[in-house]
Protein backbone atom coordinates (compact mmCIF):
# COMPACT_ATOMS: atom_id res chain seq x y z
CA UNK A 1 0.00 0.00 0.00
CA UNK A 2 1.14 3.50 -0.80
CA UNK A 3 0.04 6.84 0.70
CA UNK A 4 0.17 9.82 -1.66
CA UNK A 5 -0.58 13.45 -0.79
CA UNK A 6 -1.46 15.90 -3.58
CA UNK A 7 -2.18 19.61 -3.65
CA UNK A 8 -5.26 20.14 -5.79
CA UNK A 9 -5.44 23.94 -5.78
CA UNK A 10 -4.23 27.03 -3.95
CA UNK A 11 -6.07 30.22 -3.07
CA UNK A 12 -3.91 33.34 -2.97
CA UNK A 13 -4.04 37.11 -2.76
CA UNK A 14 -3.46 38.50 -6.23
CA UNK A 15 -1.57 41.61 -5.10
CA UNK A 16 1.06 39.78 -3.02
CA UNK A 17 0.79 36.15 -4.14
CA UNK A 18 0.32 35.14 -0.50
CA UNK A 19 -1.23 31.65 -0.37
CA UNK A 20 -3.90 31.52 2.32
CA UNK A 21 -5.49 28.14 1.57
CA UNK A 22 -4.50 24.80 0.06
CA UNK A 23 -6.95 22.09 -0.96
CA UNK A 24 -5.38 18.64 -0.79
CA UNK A 25 -6.20 14.98 -1.03
CA UNK A 26 -4.72 11.93 0.61
CA UNK A 27 -4.75 8.75 -1.47
CA UNK A 28 -4.15 5.26 -0.14
CA UNK A 29 -3.61 2.96 -3.11
CA UNK A 30 -2.71 -0.64 -3.76
CA UNK A 31 -2.37 -2.88 -6.80
CA UNK A 32 -4.89 -5.73 -6.52
CA UNK A 33 -5.54 -8.24 -9.29
CA UNK A 34 -3.99 -5.99 -11.97
CA UNK A 35 -6.10 -3.02 -10.85
CA UNK A 36 -5.16 0.00 -8.76
CA UNK A 37 -7.64 0.44 -5.92
CA UNK A 38 -7.78 3.72 -4.04
CA UNK A 39 -9.22 5.25 -0.92
CA UNK A 40 -9.32 9.05 -0.94
CA UNK A 41 -9.92 11.76 1.65
CA UNK A 42 -9.78 15.55 1.27
CA UNK A 43 -8.74 18.47 3.43
CA UNK A 44 -8.43 22.25 3.14
CA UNK A 45 -5.67 23.93 5.13
CA UNK A 46 -5.81 27.65 5.87
CA UNK A 47 -2.70 29.71 6.54
CA UNK A 48 -2.64 32.89 8.59
CA UNK A 49 1.07 33.56 9.04
CA UNK A 50 2.14 37.06 8.00
CA UNK A 51 4.43 37.59 5.06
CA UNK A 52 7.98 37.73 6.36
CA UNK A 53 11.56 37.19 5.30
CA UNK A 54 10.86 33.52 4.47
CA UNK A 55 8.09 34.45 2.02
CA UNK A 56 8.23 32.39 -1.18
CA UNK A 57 6.67 34.00 -4.27
CA UNK A 58 3.70 32.08 -5.66
CA UNK A 59 5.55 31.38 -8.91
CA UNK A 60 8.42 29.74 -7.00
CA UNK A 61 6.36 27.41 -4.82
CA UNK A 62 6.68 23.65 -5.15
CA UNK A 63 4.11 21.07 -4.21
CA UNK A 64 6.45 19.70 -1.55
CA UNK A 65 6.82 23.15 0.08
CA UNK A 66 3.05 23.57 0.20
CA UNK A 67 2.57 20.06 1.60
CA UNK A 68 5.07 20.88 4.35
CA UNK A 69 2.93 23.91 5.25
CA UNK A 70 -0.21 21.79 5.13
CA UNK A 71 1.25 19.11 7.39
CA UNK A 72 2.47 21.74 9.87
CA UNK A 73 -0.97 23.34 9.89
CA UNK A 74 -3.08 20.20 10.25
CA UNK A 75 -0.84 18.38 12.75
CA UNK A 76 -2.38 15.11 13.97
CA UNK A 77 -5.18 15.39 11.41
CA UNK A 78 -2.65 14.16 8.82
CA UNK A 79 -2.59 10.71 10.43
CA UNK A 80 -6.39 10.67 10.69
CA UNK A 81 -6.74 11.49 6.97
CA UNK A 82 -4.28 8.72 6.12
CA UNK A 83 -6.26 6.30 8.30
CA UNK A 84 -9.53 7.37 6.63
CA UNK A 85 -8.05 6.83 3.17
CA UNK A 86 -6.67 3.44 4.23
CA UNK A 87 -10.06 2.40 5.63
CA UNK A 88 -11.72 3.35 2.33
CA UNK A 89 -9.08 1.39 0.43
CA UNK A 90 -9.59 -1.67 2.64
CA UNK A 91 -13.34 -1.50 2.01
CA UNK A 92 -12.71 -1.40 -1.75
CA UNK A 93 -10.42 -4.44 -1.44
CA UNK A 94 -12.99 -6.30 0.68
CA UNK A 95 -15.68 -5.57 -1.93
CA UNK A 96 -13.64 -7.58 -4.45
CA UNK A 97 -13.96 -10.67 -2.25
CA UNK A 98 -17.17 -10.34 -0.25
CA UNK A 99 -17.60 -12.81 2.63
CA UNK A 100 -21.13 -13.66 1.43
CA UNK A 101 -22.79 -13.83 -1.95
CA UNK A 102 -26.35 -14.14 -3.15
CA UNK A 103 -27.59 -16.34 -5.96
CA UNK A 104 -28.40 -19.84 -7.10
CA UNK A 105 -26.09 -22.39 -8.74
CA UNK A 106 -28.24 -22.95 -11.87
Amino acid sequence: MEIIWEVLTLNRLTDTGYVFEASCRCIAQKEVSEATLKGVSYIDAKFTAPIGPDFIPYEDLTEQQVLTWVFNEIGDIKLKKEQTSTTKLNKAIAALNPPTKEGVPW
